[in-house]
This record gives C-alpha cells, sequence and structure tokens, in this order.
C-alpha cells in the first residue's frame, strides 16, 4: 500500500519524520507540501463534514494564526471572506500580510460575524484563555461551527498550569515549548464548556477506516473539536 496527501494529491512510499527538541515522530510530514497529521485529519473532516468547500452561498471564515498549508486555499475560494488574523504585527503567510492584526481576548469584530472558526494550536500561548473563548463565542453565529484544537497530552487527567512555571527553562520543562503557558489534559472539552460551547468532539478512528487512517498517514486517536455556540 501506499501513502497518499490529500492536500497535494501526491503518492509515496512514506511520510517523513519531523524532530522537535529531542525527540523525533515519525511518519509525519508530507514529502511534497509539508503537511502534518493533524492539517490532514482536519482537510478531509472539512471537505467531508461541512460546506467550507462546497457552500452555494458566501461564508465568513475567521482564520487564527493560519497555517501555511490551509491559507492558500481559503485565500483562493471566493465563496469565503476569509479573515487570516494574528497577534504580531507584520506577521506573513505565504509572502502575505494577515487582513487583520488583532488579540483574540479583544476582537474587533461585531457579534455573530462569522460561520466557521478555525483556532488551531493557538490557546496553549494565550494567558488568558476564557477570555479569548468568550470572544470567539461571541463573534460566532448561532449556527455557526469553531474548530479549537490544541495539542492534548493524554496522560494528564487534568491540565497542567502553574503561575510558578514562568520561565522559559520551565516552560520548556513542563509544557513542551518554552511559549506554552499550559499542557492541555484529557479535560480539554471542559475548558471549551466552560466558556459556553456545546462541544462535541471526533476522532480519526472515528471518522475514517483503517485503510485512509494508513493511507493518509492520520492518528487514529487524533482529535478534532467541534464548538457551537
Amino acid at each position: 500500500m501506499v501513502h497518499r496527501c490529500p492536500f497535494c494529491k501526491n503518492s509515496f512510499p512514506y511520510f517523513y519524520p519531523i524532530v522537535s527538541g529531542d525527540h523525533i515522530s515519525f511518519h509525519v510530514q508530507c514529502p511534497y507540501c509539508k503537511s502534518y497529521e493533524r492539517h490532514r485529519m482536519q482537510w478531509l473532516y472539512y471537505n467531508q463534514e461541512t460546506d467550507l468547500f462546497c457552500s452555494k452561498s458566501p461564508i465568513s471564515v475567521l482564520h487564527c494564526a493560519p497555517e501555511e498549508i490551509f491559507f492558500l486555499p481559503f485565500s483562493h475560494n471566493k465563496q469565503i471572506d476569509y479573515y487570516p488574523v494574528d497577534k504580531w504585527e507584520g506577521y506573513t503567510v505565504c509572502g502575505q500580510k494577515m487582513r487583520d492584526y488583532v488579540d483574540l481576548t479583544s476582537l474587533p469584530y461585531e457579534d455573530h460575524k462569522f460561520d466557521y472558526i478555525l483556532c488551531n494550536h493557538v490557546l496553549e500561548h494565550i494567558p488568558q484563555e476564557q477570555l479569548a473563548l468568550s470572544e470567539l463565542k461571541r463573534v460566532l453565529k448561532k449556527n455557526g461551527i469553531a474548530f479549537i484544537n490544541v495539542p492534548i497530552d493524554n496522560s494528564l487527567e487534568e491540565t497542567l498550569e502553574d503561575p510558578a512555571i514562568n520561565t522559559d527553562i520551565l516552560r520548556l520543562k513542563y509544557y513542551g515549548q518554552c511559549d506554552h503557558v499550559r499542557k492541555y489534559g484529557r479535560d480539554y472539552q471542559k475548558h471549551l464548556e466552560a466558556a459556553g460551547f456545546s462541544v462535541k468532539c471526533v476522532t480519526a478512528q472515528e471518522l475514517f477506516s483503517y485503510e485512509d487512517i494508513y493511507t493518509y498517514g492520520l492518528l487514529p486517536d487524533d482529535q478534532i473539536y467541534c464548538a457551537r455556540a
């Protein structure tokens, strides 16, 4: 069996490994478009389970700290009123500036503006997590969906967040990155629900066959959190 990337449609014998610190993860990155497992799972989900790419009417999408792999497909889709945003002034993706530079804890948008919100691997960087979630909920339409995903350590029953872990060295040791302010555990869904979201969590093995998981290089236990206002 060969592997195939749903982004770039290329086929190949294996996905590349990646190195993070002193840890090597195998079978992760597409050798052509550089997508990771989570990107490919999200792409498949967006295409199969939502109307992000097949809506018959215009839709608005807020994309927080947009990943390069998603930026071009969304920005080139004429049906999508696309809002790629980041906190850091001057931050670019694919050589292009963001539509807005914003603070997620104080968004400059009216209530119920967006049909979809994409916010992947952002919350672990934000000290005022519940304020950011409250703002995301405020700007989401009543029938909209926010995909708010974070790295989760499934060995932790509860999220680790300690004010004493306040240096780069300590954050790297306990949170895994020096710019993370917490390490999420299996209670992550409760964080979303505390902000007032109705949450559905789906895993790759619930959505896809074993053959698809192998072919597309997915992690069976990888999760997508779908939050509704």
